[in-house]
Parts: C-alpha cells; sequence; structure tokens
C-alpha cells in the first residue's frame, strides 16, 4: 500500500510541478532522497533504471522546453573559467574509466553515470538559470525535505521499522542494510546506510544555519534540534565528530562579531537544556532508552582514549552496542592502505570502477594484505578506483568550487555558509564513500546565483 501511494503521489507532483514550470522544486529533494533501489533492474550489464534516472530524463526534458540559456558557456564571462575547470574534472574522470572500458563493464556505467547525471545536470541547470530568488526557495525545500527525514530517521530508530523498505523494487541486491546498535535500529531511511544518513544531517547542517541567520525564526532551532537527534539515532560515531567540527568551524568562520556570538551561545544553550530534557525523559520511560544514550556517549568518548565498556550497563544481556565496538576509526584508517596497493598496482588509472565488489583491491591489516569487500572513505574510493588521472579531476572540481567562491557577489553568508556545506561534504567522505548528488547540490549552489538571470520565474 505504501508503494501504490508514494508511487501515485510521485507520478502527480511530476506532473503538476512540470506543467506549473518549477520542476526543479521537486527534482532537486527528489535527487537527494529517493532511494536507489527504487526502480527497476533490466540486465545485470545495464544500470538499474531508477525511479531517480527517470526523472532526470524528465529534468533534461523540460530544461531543453523551458530553457533561459542556450550552451553559449564561452561568452560567459568570467565565471567560463570555472567551467573549465569543471570540464578538466569530466574529461579526466572519463578518461580513467575509459582505461578499464574492455576490461569491466563498472567502467562502462561509471561513464554513463559521470555523464547522464552529473554533466547533463550541470547542463541542464545551466539552460534553466534559476534566478537568487528561486536559489532560496530551493534552499528551503531541502531544509524542509531533511527535517521530515530527520523525524522519519527518528522514528525509525525507536519503531525498529523503516517504511522505506517497501520502496525496494528492484530485482537484484543493492545497498539497504540494517543495524541494530544499543538496543535501537541505527537510522537510514532511503539512505542506505546509517553513516551515510548521518552525514546527509551534517552536510544539510550549514542550510540550516543559513536559513536561521538570514529570517531569524524560531523554527529553525527546532530543525537543528531534530538533526542532532537524527545523527545521534544514525548510531554514527564520526557523524558526532563531524557536526562537532562543523559548529566549531561555524562560531570560528561565518560568526562575526559580539552580538552574532552572543545569540550563538544563547542558542546552543537552548538547544543543549532541550537535548537535555528529552534524553533524560526518555531514560527515565525506558532503561532500554537510557542505555542507548549512555551507550553513545561512552562509544564517542572511547574514541578520544576513553576505555568504557559499553555494554556492562545493558538491561539484558542479549541487547549490546553490536559490531565494530572499538574499531571505530580504525577500520577506516586502515583502507588508507588500499590507496598505496592501488597505485602500486596502477598509479595513472587505479584499479577500475568498484575495485572492491570486483575483489580486486585489499586493504593492510595484522601484518597482511587481504582482500575486502568494503569501501568506506570517500578519498580512498577515488584514488584507488580511479587513480591518479581521476585524483587530479577531483582536484580542479575543488578549484572550481574556490574559484566560483572568491568571483561571487553573494552577502557574505551565503558565500559562507555554501562554503561550510562544502566543507561538510569533504570531511563527511573520511567515513563514507562519495555523496554525488549532495556534492552537485553545493556545486549548483555555487554556480547558480553568479549566473542568475532576474527574469520571469521558470525552473
Amino acid at each position: 500500500m505504501f508503494l501504490l501511494l508514494f508511487s501515485t503521489a510521485l507520478i502527480i507532483a511530476n506532473i503538476y510541478f512540470f506543467i506549473k514550470k518549477q520542476y526543479l522544486y521537486l527534482f532537486i529533494p527528489c535527487m537527494l532522497f529517493l532511494p536507489k533501489y527504487y526502480g527497476i533492474s533490466i540486465s545485470s550489464s545495464l544500470p538499474v533504471l531508477t525511479v531517480l534516472r527517470l526523472m532526470y530524463v524528465i529534468l533534461y526534458i523540460y530544461a531543453f522546453l523551458n530553457r533561459r540559456n542556450n550552451l553559449n558557456i564561452l561568452h560567459t564571462g568570467a565565471i567560463s573559467k570555472a567551467y573549465l575547470f569543471l570540464a578538466g574534472y569530466f574529461v579526466l574522470r572519463i578518461i580513467a574509466n575509459l582505461y578499464y572500458i574492455t576490461t569491466t563493464g563498472e567502467a562502462i556505467k561509471a561513464i554513463f553515470e559521470i555523464i547522464f547525471e552529473q554533466l547533463f545536470f550541470l547542463i541542464a541547470i545551466y539552460m534553466l538559470s534559476p534566478t537568487r530568488h528561486e536559489i532560496e526557495i530551493i534552499i528551503r525545500i531541502v531544509v524542509w525535505s531533511s527535517f521530515v527525514m530527520f523525524i522519519i530517521g527518528i522514528l525509525e530508530s525507536f519503531t525498529l521499522t523503516n517504511p522505506f523498505d517497501n520502496l525496494y523494487t528492484v530485482s537484484k541486491d543493492m545497498l539497504n542494510d540494517h543495524f541494530m546498535r544499543l538496543g535501537l535500529l541505527r537510522s537510514t531511511t532511503t539512505m542506505a546506510l546509517p553513516g551515510i544518513y548521518a552525514n546527509m544531517c551534517v552536510i544539510v547542517f550549514p542550510l540550516i544555519l543559513y536559513l536561521y541567520n538570514s529570517t531569524l525564526k524560531k523554527r529553525y532551532l527546532f530543525v537543528c534540534l531534530s538533526d542532532i537527534f537524527a545523527i545521534i539515532h544514525s548510531g554514527s560515531r564520526a557523524g558526532i565528530f563531524f557536526f562537532f567540527f562543523i559548529v566549531i568551524t561555524y562560531f570560528l568562520l561565518v560568526l562575526k562579531g559580539a552580538a552574532k556570538r552572543k545569540s550563538f551561545f544563547k542558542n546552543s544553550l537552548l538547544l543543549l537544556t532541550a537535548i537535555a530534557v528529552i534524553i533524560c525523559t526518555l531514560s527515565f520511560i525506558s532503561p532500554y532508552y537510557r542505555f542507548f544514550y549512555e551507550g553513545s556517549g561512552k562509544a564517542v568518548l572511547n574514541e578520544v582514549g576513553f576505555k568504557f565498556d559499553i555494554n556492562n550497563s545493558s538491561p539484558n544481556k542479549d541487547v549490546t552496542y553490536g559490531e565494530n565496538r572499538n574499531y571505530g576509526s580504525v577500520s577506516r584508517l586502515t583502507q588508507f592502505t588500499g590507496i598505496y596497493y592501488a597505485l602500486r598496482k596502477n598509479p595513472v588509472f587505479g584499479l577500475g570502477a568498484r575495485s572492491t565488489a570486483r575483489g580486486v583491491l585489499q586493504y593492510y591489516s595484522a601484518n597482511h594484505w587481504h582482500t575486502s569487500s568494503y569501501m568506506d572513505v570517500g578519498y580512498v574510493e577515488i584514488i584507488c578506483n580511479e587513480g591518479i588521472v581521476g585524483m587530479l579531476g577531483y582536484i580542479f572540481l575543488i578549484i572550481s568550487f574556490v574559484y566560483l567562491y572568491f568571483i561571487s557577489n553573494e552577502p557574505q553568508l551565503y558565500k559562507k555558509c555554501i562554503a561550510l556545506m562544502a566543507i561538510s561534504y569533504f570531511t563527511c567522505i573520511l567515513s563514507t564513500a562519495n555523496m554525488y548528488t549532495f556534492l552537485f547540490l553545493i556545486l549548483i549552489l555555487f554556480m547558480v546565483p553568479i549566473n542568475a538571470k532576474e527574469t520571469k520565474e521558470i525552473i
């Protein structure tokens, strides 16, 4: 029933927003949050035909019909230099995967994703050229869509049920794992893994800060509170550390002036009080909830040198912390040894797309090299799969971020919060693989205001 209702609502929404010429308002949140397992698997040799990929096709048709810009990129002044850096990203990544095109079908799939979901997407955004006002609406839509995901994720943790599992329609195995930790289900919603869900919460946090600072509406403090609890219920220690890192960076780089910093401390105290009240109340209601929050705190402290026995206060011997109790950061650090292995085998082009799934990548631990089926670090993914060529492509992408930041005439609050969002992303991929939809959302938030035209709203 959930699948039928959700799919029907999505079809109606696609028709409505297309006709109303507001399709980006629907597409962007779907791009971020629709699961990859929601679609049809035609063949093992072809990419899955996801619902999101169908929406990409609709977006490209929509952009062609409602374009404000033609493809005269070379005549756009200073921003054309940013496009040259972006071109370097696409060319180098495609070249890195072309090397393996006769060896593995994964290289073909990777090239398809780079062209179809990234290059064509940026072209469509350029053609639509959203106005500054439309960008503000998109930011609000992303924040409130994220808020819905925060609430669903928290409820998922308590109820041990993920409603989005009902959208698993493909006929092949795809990433959608579920893990119990300290008696509750680690939140994932549509993000497939708890760590990715936690990183989503961290990456969108600067947008929440931007909306609060630009509107001063207290509702965004409640969104912040929900974001924090969503990270806690993801069970991700890295997510908690990354969140505090972003808060400190925000305080040092974005907030200027005694009045703003005073307001920051006041709001922080309010949020901390609310968190303490909620946790104490839930802990009083159930010893299982107390064990969850106590254990989560101990796990974070253990990462910085404490030696708490997390399971000793469990109300039930069958309720434990679960896997990876004492090796949170160690498992990620081990994966960096894969870079040495890949560069030793093929420094220029790496080992090819999905090197872990194909069993060609090895990590070094316990005094020996061993094949692994997991890859949880975006930087390892880049270099191991695409070598120096792919790494240079990402360097070009980062240069485009920096260049767009410095040529932008946007208000400092906007620029710094989007820059903080980029910092969040490149911090978060220390604990998960790359999250390209969020990366390209950040890119268009940098790019669009410079290129925007204040014309009739057609997005």
